[in-house]
């Protein structure tokens, strides 16, 4: 169990350095929908041993079956995602949704499991808007989630590291996109590709503007 674990750090390190550098402003996309990686999940051979299959609730009946498609909408604000005042240890917070520039901050989302097995590495990652560019909106990084472990058809709140947005007249139109995903099998490995929010389950958004 440490060498798969310890082998999940060193992916989801390997993809957290691909994201965020260096120089590569590509990675700071998300748009129509977001760039940033690719849903791998249609891509994979089916197989008959277990396996994760996560997905973030845009609404109260959503149950994770959106069809993949490249529909530039962001879709609803998810109602699985809130803002919380920050809390050491991953302790729930106070909900905000009035956001105040160098407060401390963390982001909260529900991730279900609807797959056949356990996910040992839920990842989170958390990009904030902040430009406009021709036909595309732009997001960029600004943290994560530490990864947790989710069993089959069970769901869990998962908690930002600390969040200090520096000036929150900046951000707009969907404010924030999450996206969580298995670093074995829904890796998001290539960068520089869309995000279609409304049609990915692993991905959501909250607008706090």
């Amino acid at each position: 169990m440490e060498g798969l674990k310890w082998g999940i750090y060193k992916m989801r390190d390997s993809f957290n350095r691909r994201e965020q550098g260096p120089g590569a402003f590509v990675n700071d996309f998300v748009s129509p929908g977001a760039i940033i990686g690719e849903n791998t999940d249609g891509d994979e051979p089916s197989s008959l041993l277990p396996r994760p299959r996560l997905f973030i609730p845009i609404s109260v009946t959503d149950t994770g079956n959106r069809m993949s498609g490249q529909d530039p909408q962001l879709g609803p604000e998810s109602p699985s995602v809130w803002f919380e005042t920050f809390q050491e240890n991953g302790e729930p917070g106070t909900i905000v949704t009035d956001l105040a520039p160098n407060g401390e901050y963390q982001i909260v989302v529900v991730v279900k499991n609807l797959g056949t097995g356990p996910s040992y590495s839920v990842c989170v990652d958390f990009f904030g808007y902040y430009a406009n560019a021709p036909g595309v909106q732009l997001y960029k990084y600004i943290t994560y989630a530490p990864e947790a472990l989710l069993f089959e058809s069970q769901s869990i709140e998962i908690r930002s590291s600390k969040w200090i947005p520096q000036d929150t007249g900046v951000f707009m139109p969907g404010d924030v996109i999450v996206r969580a995903f298995d670093p074995l099998f829904s890796t998001y490995q290539d960068t520089g590709r869309y995000f279609y929010v409304q049609n990915d389950p692993h991905l959501a958004h909250r607008r706090f503007t």
